[in-house]
């Protein structure tokens, strides 16, 4: 992440406030199916693009740019539980949506400018998660479970466990497991490795309970 490519710009922050808004917008026309199912073709297509994008320049290659970050998890999560209309998917996806991708937003690791086609991606990827979840939730087609902390929080776990298998045998960093990103990022208050990984988790469980908060005295 740099300051150069207009992170904490005006433009950045004007991005950022324009995914609640969208999602406002979106709420206003109500629940309808078309407007689930099309947040999940947007995503996808969007996807789409950045792979032949990153395939001409020639940056897809094997065991690098894969799309194993936990943003790739969430991602594809999220389109197949709009697809799928799933609620159990939705228990993983609200949080790792609203507490993981709408944090990536704030604090982006950009390699480009922030009008570049690569950046212009990043934000449609991740604010187009966070759209989805405050659609969803605004409209009152889904809502977190009795259990959904646990069942994000896992998910996590189990999906960090098998990346950081990959990066042991390939001797890659995907999700930042092996050492710290490049620019500045909150994790740079978390300690050294191991630590920061414990660190994190513990933040993310903290994150997640509070994203649960609003729900629980209803569920109870």
């Amino acid at each position: 992440m740099a300051q150069d490519y207009g992170v904490f710009s005006a433009a950045h922050f004007l991005i950022l406030a324009a995914i609640p808004l969208t999602a406002y917008a979106l709420s206003a026309l109500g629940a309808r199916s078309a407007i689930r199912k099309g947040i999940a073709l947007a995503l996808v297509a969007n996807e789409l693009v950045s792979y032949a994008d990153r395939a001409i320049h020639g940056w897809l290659r094997f065991p690098d740019a894969l799309p194993l970050q936990l943003s790739d998890f969430t991602l594809w999560m999220t389109i197949a539980m709009l697809l799928a209309n799933s609620d159990a998917l939705f228990d993983i996806v609200y949080y790792l949506g609203l507490a993981g991708a709408g944090m990536t937003c704030i604090t982006p690791e950009l390699f480009a400018p922030l009008w570049s086609l690569s950046s212009v991606q990043f934000f449609i990827a991740h604010g187009g998660v966070v759209i989805a979840v405050l659609y969803l939730v605004r409209t009152k087609q889904k809502r977190p479970r009795p259990g959904s902390v646990a069942k994000a929080f896992t998910a996590v776990i189990g999906w960090a466990l098998l990346v950081g298998v990959f990066n042991l045998v390939y001797k890659t960093n995907y999700m930042f497991l092996c050492r710290k990103p490049a620019g500045a990022t909150p994790v740079d208050f978390f300690g050294p490795w191991p630590t920061y990984l414990f660190v994190t988790a513990a933040v993310a469980l903290f994150l997640f309970t509070l994203l649960w908060l609003p729900y629980a005295r209803r569920s109870r």
